[in-house]
């Protein structure tokens, strides 16, 4: 019995290194650190549960008292534990998502007069449709420059909705070859 409670302090103060060391910066910790963490709490979980057993079945009172508690005292830790990595991961998944979606929206390989997208704020001068213009001079047929920025408007959306559609069929080519492959690996 004494070497399974020896067994769960060494588990015990391994997992509260490992915490420590990954709650320094868990942006930037390795998955490696997080499956060596939920391994540690779930061997510990284990050979808590196996002290727990042998605890049940020992003869003195005074030691199965003591032995209850520690079991309990373990019990306790390995809850607090998990739910320091549990808040842990949620920071880094939290961390690496922001980073994500800041690299994601801000990547632009060219710079263009056309946004990428349609609706967004172009840095060329729009009036609204809606306004009603105050100079018609320059444009003839009666041709207002709401007009002219609505008919720009759609040609880049039309350009947009083509270019949306061409990478949608070649994401769709990429996954019928992906499949393709993973059913020959099979048959293999």
């Amino acid at each position: 019995m004494n070497s399974l409670f020896n067994s769960a302090l060494k588990q015990s103060s391994a997992i509260r290194r490992d915490l420590d060391t990954f709650a320094q910066s868990p942006a930037t910790s390795s998955p490696a650190l997080q499956g060596q963490i939920a391994a540690s709490l779930a061997s510990l979980s284990r050979t808590v549960d196996d002290y727990s057993a042998l605890s049940k079945k020992e003869l003195i009172p005074e030691k199965q008292q003591k032995a209850f508690e520690r079991v309990n005292n373990f019990r306790s830790e390995l809850a607090d534990y998990r739910l320091h990595f549990d808040r842990l991961r949620k920071e880094r998944e939290d961390a690496q998502s922001v980073t994500n979606r800041n690299e994601l929206l801000g990547r632009r390989p060219h710079h263009t007069a056309t946004p990428e997208n349609p609706y967004a704020q172009s840095s060329l001068p729009q009036s609204s449709a809606f306004a009603p213009s105050s100079s018609r001079g320059g444009l003839s047929f009666g041709a207002s420059p709401a007009d002219y920025n609505r008919e720009t408007h759609a040609l880049r959306e039309q350009s947009f909705l083509a270019n949306t559609s061409i990478q949608l069929d070649e994401f769709l080519d990429r996954g019928r070859a992906v499949l393709a492959d993973l059913g020959q690996q099979r048959e293999r």
